[in-house]
């Protein structure tokens, strides 16, 4: 009889590419005969990675390198599953150099096929979105790919939005909205507190604007930012309070390393890391920094 659970269990998942670059499945009873993906539980003390290897050997002797992450998945008491279970799947990529596979009691066959042959198999639905997440992935970053003899990035970050400091916020997003056809995105920020003096290395500073979709780009495109500080700084030396602009702004999986990459790279710190929560907005961890010729940059992570 199976232990009634009190936590969530951790499990991890491989999609896993032979030389040929086809993906492993095999038929488990545990998902009601469908096609699934090698993986197991994570014991305790143990690395996601390690327990990955060690599912992967034990499941189908296959030995995997080269693992790359993919994502989460929240599994909750879903029939799709042999046993009422709650578990979070770690889902990962990796690549193996055999295809002898040896299988054990958890399933019954197995196919090497391509990814558009598993998209239309019998699989279960937490494997088939841990393919198209994949598929997702690989086409980000095809799109990202270096041109010849260009240097490979050092973060993975994509562009979120240009910040204008204004005199008058609210009459320049008029400007914007009426003139270029920029759309209002709510809510408007009115923000002040320690989090934020940190951040902008600014003793009491308090900030008030909107942000603005701008054109061309779809509900999930890049914003004009359109702050105004309650104290403008005046002069040329670089802060985050001056008028015209600002800073540009990048989304990172990481503040701290992406911040240590920018400073190991010839920037320069403005002010702390900081985390704050935005009203109607979510939770925001962000810091200021400068490119090597003064620039102001801000480093962003959001939790919705």
């Amino acid at each position: 009889m199976t232990p009634p659970q009190h936590y969530p269990e951790p499990t991890v998942g491989a999609l896993i590419f032979d030389p040929a670059g086809r993906l492993f499945l095999m038929r488990s009873h545990k998902w009601a005969g469908k096609y699934v993906v090698p993986g197991g539980h994570v014991e305790l003390g143990e690395m996601l990675e390690a327990a990955l290897r060690r599912e992967v050997a034990e499941e189908t002797g296959l030995v995997i390198y080269d693992v790359t992450f993919i994502a989460v998945q929240e599994f909750i008491y879903d029939s799709a599953f042999w046993k009422r279970r709650h578990f979070l799947f770690f889902d990962y990529a990796c690549r193996t150099d055999s295809i002898e596979v040896r299988l054990n009691d958890e399933a019954q066959e197995y196919v090497w096929v391509t990814v558009d042959e598993a998209l239309r198999m019998p699989t279960e639905p937490y494997t088939e979105k841990a393919i198209r997440t994949y598929l997702a992935q690989q086409a980000g970053r095809q799109q990202r790919a270096p041109v010849e003899g260009a240097h490979s990035p050092t973060l993975e970050a994509r562009y979120v939005h240009t910040n204008l400091i204004a005199r008058d916020w609210q009459a320049l997003a008029h400007f914007y909205e009426t003139v270029l056809g920029c759309v209002r995105v709510p809510p408007e920020r009115d923000l002040a507190g320690p989090a934020l003096e940190a951040g902008t290395g600014l003793p009491t500073a308090h900030l008030r604007g909107v942000h603005l979709r701008l054109p061309g780009y779809g509900d999930g495109g890049p914003t004009l930012e359109i702050f105004h500080y309650d104290r403008l700084a005046e002069g040329p030396v670089p802060a985050v309070n001056r008028p015209g602009l600002a800073h540009l702004a990048f989304s990172v999986e990481d503040v701290a390393s992406a911040q240590a990459a920018v400073l190991a790279a010839g920037g320069r710190p403005v002010g702390e890391i900081v985390t704050a929560d935005v009203a109607g907005g979510g939770r925001v961890t962000f810091c200021y920094v400068t490119d090597p010729e003064g620039n102001i940059l801000e480093l962003q992570s959001w939790d919705v």
